[in-house]
């Protein structure tokens, strides 16, 4: 059996799918995939093809000439099912599919710009062309990373009920690399946001944080993440230069392995303000077993039980406030409490293998079907 994966980004697929490429060529399912670019091409153990339109371009020329060569590619290609993931990528490959007629596994990955409100045309316009393509697009399986972003769908009426979806818990996370190192609480405490550096992830209100705190010696602040220019949420990176300079943080640049700085730090902080799927880096850090305190957004919460490894609140200062002098004031055998509960937690929740399972037990299907 044969199957493509489309996802907007090279970047994407290297960074979130690898091992359910790895897991699918296991029980004998070879897997090409169709990005916009071919930037880490070479390291995707598939063949990658850069067909899809630019995940941030609005030109509606390269839009579209960018999808017909893509319908040819499909046309032509020999395979079996196709997998989306990001709200986009599914949305261009679902319209494509009405004529290519393959069943199509798609991944709803966070709401993001779907659940801007009545008020934002662009997420009304999304909303109704899902609910025109889903039910015409050959859509085998619907998979949502949350109830709530499920919940949102059959309210808003994009499908009609949760027959043929199901839920996974986000990407997930490889236990065996992401293993906690001795687990130990002492002072300074370290905190550490890590994500791309947009508006929409919380990164100024962190900045306010650490500003807020720049006198006290028992606290220190980090950030991590690389700037995207192509994107209008994207951070101004003067202002964390400058913060950075003023000893306010203390900047780490994009990092590659985010493992072995996460060692030293004690608290993951991120208040993403939009409805996220399962953030990867909070999955990542609750395995490595650091508290996490992150906002009340759907996907976010699901990564906190709450007062118990972290802190789900409402993404303001005053709140962010608030938790990091508990935090500060808690002895450090509470600390450790919560952070091996974070790694509990990863390991009931998130263990990529059972999510990598509940894939291919739905393309299995196909097969069976097929026999």
């Amino acid at each position: 059996m044969k199957g493509i994966i489309a996802s907007n980004t090279s970047w994407s697929i290297y960074n979130f799918r690898l091992s359910l490429i790895d897991h699918l060529y296991s029980k004998g399912i070879e897997i090409s995939t169709i990005t916009s670019d071919e930037e880490y091409s070479n390291k995707i153990p598939a063949k990658n093809f850069p067909f899809l339109p630019n995940s941030q371009s609005l030109n509606l020329f390269l839009i579209f000439s960018s999808l017909i060569r893509t319908y040819f590619f499909l046309k032509k290609a020999n395979f079996d099912f196709l997998m989306t993931f990001t709200v986009r990528t599914s949305i261009e490959v679902a319209i494509l599919n009405i004529f290519i007629r393959k069943p199509l596994f798609m991944t709803i990955n966070g709401l993001g710009v779907l659940n801007k409100g009545e008020n934002s045309s662009l997420g009304y316009l999304l909303r109704n062309i899902l609910r025109i393509i889903i039910p015409i697009a050959k859509v085998e399986k619907l998979f949502f990373q949350s109830n709530h972003d499920l919940e949102f769908f059959i309210e808003n009426k994009i499908i009609p009920s949760s027959k043929n979806t199901r839920i996974v818990n986000g990407t997930g996370v490889d236990l065996n690399f992401f293993k906690p190192a001795v687990i130990s609480s002492k002072k300074p405490m370290k905190f550490l946001h890590f994500s791309r550096l947009l508006k929409s992830k919380g990164v100024g209100l962190y900045l306010d944080l650490a500003k807020k705190f720049h006198n006290d010696r028992d606290l220190e602040f980090y950030l991590a993440g690389n700037f995207d220019e192509n994107d209008k949420d994207s951070f101004d990176p003067k202002l964390i230069e400058k913060y950075s300079t003023e000893g306010i943080i203390s900047y780490l640049g994009f990092i590659n392995n985010i493992k072995d700085e996460l060692k030293e730090i004690d608290c993951v902080i991120f208040m993403s303000t939009y409805p996220e799927g399962i953030p990867k880096n909070l999955i990542e850090a609750c395995s490595l077993g650091k508290i996490i305190v992150t906002s009340k957004q759907s996907g976010c919460r699901l990564t906190v039980d709450d007062r118990q490894n972290g802190f789900s609140i409402e993404p303001s200062l005053e709140k962010l406030e608030e938790t990091v002098k508990a935090l500060k004031n808690m002895s450090e055998k509470d600390l450790n409490i919560m952070k091996r509960k974070s790694v509990k937690l990863a390991h009931k929740k998130f263990d990529i293998e059972i999510i990598n399972i509940i894939y291919s037990t739905e393309i299995s299907k196909l097969i069976d079907d097929s026999n």
